[in-house]
């Protein structure tokens, strides 16, 4: 049972650390993604003309798992395994 709680409380966790970490550079303008199984945040610096913004979505991290796993069965799923084969009857041959 122990096993059970450390493997509910290691998933837990994993869940909410962020597994990617983007930087993308526009100029002068940066931004910064993280990204998580269980949510999403983007945060853009503040800038002379500009204040600083932080955007989070709560959901937005499981909607992008759920989306990926989504493609990867539906690519999987339309290769066709199985080929249709016509076989002809031959003639009664009568002799």
């Amino acid at each position: 049972m122990k096993l059970l709680g450390s493997l509910v409380g290691l998933a837990a966790v994993l869940s909410v650390v962020p597994y990617k970490v983007e930087k993308k550079e526009c100029g002068e303008k940066k931004s910064y993604s993280l990204t998580s199984l269980t949510w999403k945040a983007n945060y853009t610096p503040d800038t002379e003309t500009e204040e600083a913004t932080l955007n989070i979505d709560l959901l937005g991290g499981l909607a992008d798992t759920v989306n990926t796993v989504k493609e990867l069965f539906t690519k999987e799923a339309n290769v066709d395994f199985c080929e249709t084969v016509i076989v002809e009857k031959e003639p009664d041959s009568q002799e």
